[in-house]
């Protein structure tokens, strides 16, 4: 079984994530920090069987992302259907945190802050995915 502690089972993988997602959530208000802190939880390909390493590889790239920011003001609020990547990540904490990335370090994906805080209706136009010799490019490139 690999050495996991719940059954096989994307159902079961969910639970528990859910699970641990509630222990860190319960932890932040038992600290007095959760208005103070940015929650972000994302995942990168599925799981055996479902992510990148899958037949269908499309099932790679739709993977959760979820950012709880109860102190700061986003207009994005709920499920979005956006196209956001890994990358992204190191960007959008460095414009929450306003610190400057030097302008020396390639950076390869842009900051979702505009898009959580504004009306703009969408983050990215593609993404760009690959596993071994399967690549997909993602987006309404028309």
């Amino acid at each position: 079984m690999g050495g996991t502690i719940t059954e096989s089972g994307i159902h079961h993988h969910v639970n528990y994530l859910d699970y641990q997602v509630w222990q860190y959530m319960n932890k932040l208000k038992e600290m007095g920090v959760e208005n103070n802190t940015i929650f972000i939880f994302c995942a990168d390909n599925g799981t055996s069987g479902y992510g990148k390493g899958s037949p269908v590889s499309q099932k790679g790239t739709h993977v959760p992302l979820i950012i709880y920011t109860p102190g700061m003001n986003m207009t994005k609020k709920g499920l979005q259907d956006t196209l956001v990547n890994m990358s992204d990540m190191l960007p959008t904490i460095a414009d929450i945190a306003k610190v400057k990335i030097p302008d020396s370090y390639e950076v390869n994906g842009e900051s979702l802050l505009p898009f959580l805080t504004t009306n703009k209706p969408k983050h990215r136009e593609w993404i760009y995915g690959y596993h071994k010799d399967m690549q997909i490019i993602r987006g309404e490139l028309v």
